[in-house]
């Protein structure tokens, strides 16, 4: 539009006023002392921080520091009788920085140095609801871009990476909706009950697994039921990982000859390596799960085929137990150590697959013919654009839907479609 002279880029902002004080006790005192002449002075560095004072009353009526005399009466720069500000900073002022201390919180004379900061900032990943979004992120990013022209900090951004979750939602019979479930609403749903019956283990991975945790979630009265899917998922693990004797030692007997049951459960166990680690990269915590599910449904499927390639099983089994400690860690664990395995998977680096021990021998292609499936073809994995041409408009389930027509086009797309225009 520029370039044609037509319109120009602009930037619009939409800012709002901050009212930084606040007339409550919560909230960091503003280090401010009124002198009997009238003038305003700041309270020297030497006596920073200013400490709430502990001898007052919370009644519910005003500000509680007006009525502490040995908080509100001090001294000026001169010694003479002065009076301290009383109101508060909100608690955003905080929230705007409080990362920053974090870095250095040992530093007992600055808030913070600036050499932790360049070796932890910015922050990786942030996660907050969509409420941060618009406010706590918007305050944190103006507090950093003016600390950064001030030159205290080397960059103007907090966060590198920031993910909105959703909400968990409750129906309301009396509102006839859902709601999203607070404090504030009386309706919150604490895991208590479900942790003291099926574990911290089964409650976690059950609230990780109600859906994409980017959507709202509602929480219904059957949700408690599902908390005993997760526990029985989690007993099926207990079982297959201690079905047969656990070689640790299992990378050494990788290199013989397998059988076909044997690289299909190894095939399985890289997929699972490589599915779960990109589902949690992405935030999907519930398809990493489901990932997990059939990793212990193949692991089922070996050993009911009379399975003992204790090589095989080793690698499946160390590799489902490192996968599930994210979701599952004190269950990990302890199998880990029953294994004979040391120290927490907490510590251990993520598992790497093997892109060729994962890669299918064997893939189903749909085949479409106007754009409607007319067939499944399945094929060797690596099949080329040529062939998989050739393989489609060969097949006898197409045959008759090509009687006395020319294809005008075949689009191929390798591995994954072929669509027949006629």
């Amino acid at each position: 539009m520029e370039q044609n002279g037509i319109g120009e880029r602009t930037v619009n902002f939409k800012l709002r006023d901050w009212c930084l004080s606040r007339q409550r006790y919560w909230g960091c005192p503003i280090p401010v002392i009124y002198c009997e002449d009238g003038s305003v002075e700041t309270v020297p560095e030497d006596q920073l921080p200013v400490v709430h004072p502990t001898d007052i009353e919370f009644t519910g009526q005003g500000n509680p520091l007006t009525q502490s005399q040995s908080f509100i009466n001090t001294t000026d720069s001169k010694g003479r009788p002065a009076r301290r500000e009383t109101d508060t900073l909100d608690t955003f002022v905080d929230s705007s920085w409080y990362f920053l201390r974090f870095c250095s919180p040992d530093a007992d004379d600055v808030p913070f140095r600036a050499q932790d900061i360049a070796n932890w900032m910015p922050i990786d990943q942030y996660v907050g609801g969509i409420e941060h979004a618009r406010g706590h992120l918007i305050y944190a990013r103006v507090w950093m871009k003016a600390m950064f022209d001030l030159g205290l900090v080397p960059s103007t951004e907090p966060f590198a990476s920031y993910f909105a979750q959703g909400m968990v939602t409750m129906f309301s019979p009396t509102e006839n909706k859902l709601l999203k479930m607070s404090k504030s609403k009386g309706n919150v749903v604490t895991l208590d009950a479900a942790v003291e019956r099926f574990g911290a283990d089964a409650t976690r991975m059950m609230t990780l697994f109600l859906g994409p945790p980017a959507l709202d979630a509602e929480w219904t009265p059957q949700s408690d039921d599902t908390f005993a899917g997760t526990y029985r998922f989690l007993e099926r693990v207990w079982r297959v990982s201690t079905a047969l004797p656990f070689q640790s030692n299992w990378r050494d007997g990788l290199d013989g000859e397998l059988s076909d049951a044997d690289k299909k459960l190894r095939r399985k166990t890289h997929q699972t390596i490589q599915k779960v680690g990109g589902d949690i990269e992405r935030f999907s915590m519930n398809t990493a799960i489901s990932a997990l599910m059939e990793h212990v449904n193949a692991i089922q499927d070996w050993l009911n085929a009379k399975g003992d390639n204790g090589a095989v099983y080793g690698e499946a089994i160390e590799n489902l137990l490192a996968c599930l400690s994210p979701f599952a860690p004190h269950l990990a664990d302890e199998l880990g150590e029953q294994l004979g395995r040391s120290g927490s998977f907490y510590g251990a680096k993520w598992p790497v697959f093997d892109p060729e021990v994962a890669r299918e021998d064997e893939i189903t292609v749909p085949v479409q013919i106007n754009g409607k499936l007319r067939a499944r073809l399945s094929v060797p994995a690596q099949v080329s654009r040529e062939e998989l041409e050739q393989l489609a408009l060969g097949s006898g389930e197409i045959a008759p839907f090509l009687e006395g027509k020319t294809p005008e086009k075949v689009v191929v797309v390798p591995g994954r479609l072929v669509n027949i225009v006629v």
